[in-house]
Order: structure tokens, then C-alpha cells, then sequence
């Protein structure tokens, strides 16, 4: 079977949310998977045009958070259906490492329509003992059959008891982390400033005794998007999301216009590590530095305490000249 056997429609249903560990129905992007070999399967996905928070940009060009999403819930869904892990809570799925590239100009956007996607992947176990299972995805994604981004995912399938182990030694390192050089009460960035529309939307806010391109993490656990669901630590989406967010509002003050055209990520390529669990009762840093030697474009990271959360390396064909220095 290949990509023309799961081309999909606006009219089509999406999956069950269960299936992307998602709650509400509306969040879920896939539609249907198939295998296409050993390894190999065609995961289709429908990008809507009205989505709340992933939005085009003021050129017309889509949201690339849509890429990592797209293969962040195929990861889900292809180790459900096709590599053995149920719905029974016996394993927890971790993400450790997210990289994307998305092809200049930028993604494709059709105003109110939905986008037809498919996305042909190869997703594989690296090692597997009894505790745990280490999964890799590689994906190639077509918007209405024109390759437009290339992703992968890198993922762990815990014990739900190892998870919980875990858990439990990530809590007590965090109540030993550094304090926050007395940064006093956030000032939440405007929408504009981040790249999107609604206050809402916006995980930055400016503190004082912060250093310079740095942001408290402020969150709004009733997101419709960013928290569909329950979590026992702060989503890496929502990390995500958050060093999007300071990649847009360092390249706008770095143009040293107050233009909204100038937050534009529309093709980025980055790699995204996750090293340690968030913590939602404590204070979390976002910083955006320019990186050195190879790590050419921005290095971006959260961080609570002196624990480093996630971190980025982010660069992007346009925004590379208005870097910091």
C-alpha cells in the first residue's frame, strides 16, 4: 500500500484521542495509519485551517509546530497499534529528543481548509529489555503531495513502576535546585510580541533579576490546546511551545523594529533534548543565547533551578543575521 492509499479529506474522522493521548477530539491531527513494510508505515493527518493556537504567520506561511506535533502523535499511535504497547497504563511513553527541518520558504496554508498530509515513516526499536523500550521515528512529510519538512522523534516505554521511581527522584533533586536570582512577580509578554494572537497564548513573561533574554515560564493550565489533558509534570509541547515563543521575541527585538513580520520562524531546523521532568509548583527559565562553534543559530533552554528541562538549537535561513550577539 503507499501514500495514495490513506490520502485523506476534510470529511474524514479522525482517530479515537486515546490513540495520541489526547482528550478532546478536536486536538487530534492523524487520521489513519498503515504498514507499508517491515518498518515502514504511511500515517496520514489533516492540519486544520482554523486551529486556536497554531496559526499562520502575517506572510501567509504555516505553523512548523504543526511538523512536531504531527509526529509526536504518530509516535503515539504507531507504538499502540503496531509495536505492542496497550491503553492499560502499564508503560509510560517518555519523549527525549525532537529534531525537524522544514524546507524555505515555510509550510503551506489554505485559509479556512484543511490540509490533506501524509507522512511516510520508518519507526523501529533500538533496544528493548525488560526495562524499558527505546523507539526512533523517521518521517517525511508531504502537505497535499509536495515534501514540505523532514522530522524525527526519539521516545522510552517505561514500566509504569520505573516511571514512578522516576518521578518521585525528579521531585526531590528539584526541591535542591538553586533558587531564582530573586526574580520578583512576571510582566506577561504581549501576544504580538511571541507570535501569537490571544493573551492567552503566551508562556513569557519578563522578571526582574532575570539575565538578559531570559523569561519566566507563565502558564494558563486551562489551555485549551497546551493542557487538553492531565500531567503529572509540564508537557514537553509546552516547553516547546515556550522556546518557540523566545525565538520569536529575540529575533523581533534583535531587527530592532517593532514589527510583528520580524517574530517569523517559518522554516526552521532544530533539535530538541529532554533531560529532566518539569516540576509545576516551581519557577522555570527560559533563556535564547546565540550559539558558538557548531551549534550554529540559537540555543535556547528551560530550566528550574540549576536542573536544564530542555534544551534547543535552533536556526533558520532568515533568522540566522538577526541573531544576538
Amino acid at each position: 500500500m503507499n501514500s495514495s492509499d490513506v490520502t485523506v479529506t476534510a470529511q474524514r474522522p479522525t482517530l479515537p484521542p486515546v490513540e495520541v493521548h489526547k482528550a478532546a477530539a478536536d486536538q487530534v491531527l492523524l487520521t489513519g495509519a498503515t504498514r507499508t513494510g517491515n518498518d515502514r508505515f504511511t500515517v496520514a493527518a489533516l492540519w486544520p485551517g482554523d486551529h486556536p493556537l497554531y496559526h499562520p504567520d502575517p506572510r501567509g506561511f504555516g505553523d512548523p509546530t504543526f511538523v512536531v506535533e504531527s509526529v509526536r502523535q504518530a509516535a503515539i499511535h504507531l507504538s499502540h497499534r503496531f509495536h505492542g504497547m496497550d491503553h492499560s497504563g502499564d508503560r509510560v511513553m517518555v519523549m527525549n529528543r525532537i529534531e525537524a527541518d522544514v524546507a524555505p520558504p515555510g509550510l503551506p496554508h489554505a485559509g479556512e481548509r484543511a490540509l490533506p498530509v501524509v507522512m511516510e515513516i520508518t519507526s523501529t526499536r533500538t533496544e528493548s529489555r525488560p526495562s524499558r523500550v527505546d523507539m526512533a521515528l523517521e518521517a517525511e512529510i508531504h502537505v497535499e503531495g509536495v515534501r514540505h519538512a523532514r522530522a524525527s522523534v526519539r521516545w522510552i516505554a517505561l514500566p509504569a513502576r520505573q516511571y514512578a521511581v522516576l518521578r518521585r527522584r525528579n521531585g526531590a533533586a528539584g526541591e535542591a535546585g538553586s533558587p531564582l536570582l530573586g526574580a520578583g512577580p512576571g510582566r506577561k509578554l504581549a501576544p504580538e510580541e511571541v507570535g501569537r494572537r490571544h493573551a492567552r497564548d503566551v508562556l513569557l513573561a519578563a522578571a526582574d533579576g532575570l539575565p538578559a533574554n531570559s523569561w519566566l515560564l507563565t502558564m494558563d493550565r486551562s489551555h485549551p490546546v497546551l493542557f487538553d489533558h492531565e500531567s503529572d509534570h509540564i508537557q514537553g509541547m509546552v516547553l516547546l511551545e515556550a522556546l518557540l515563543q523566545a525565538a520569536r521575541v529575540t529575533r523581533r527585538r534583535s531587527s530592532g523594529t517593532a514589527g510583528h513580520r520580524d517574530a517569523n520562524v517559518s522554516s526552521p531546523r532544530f533539535a530538541v533534548d529532554y533531560t529532566q521532568f518539569g516540576e509545576f509548583d516551581r519557577p522555570v527559565v527560559v533563556t535564547a543565547v546565540r550559539g558558538t562553534g557548531p551549534e550554529e543559530g540559537l540555543v535556547l533552554t528551560a530550566a528550574q533551578g540549576d536542573r536544564t528541562l530542555v534544551r534547543a538549537v535552533l536556526a533558520d535561513d532568515e533568522f540566522q543575521e538577526a541573531l544576538p550577539c
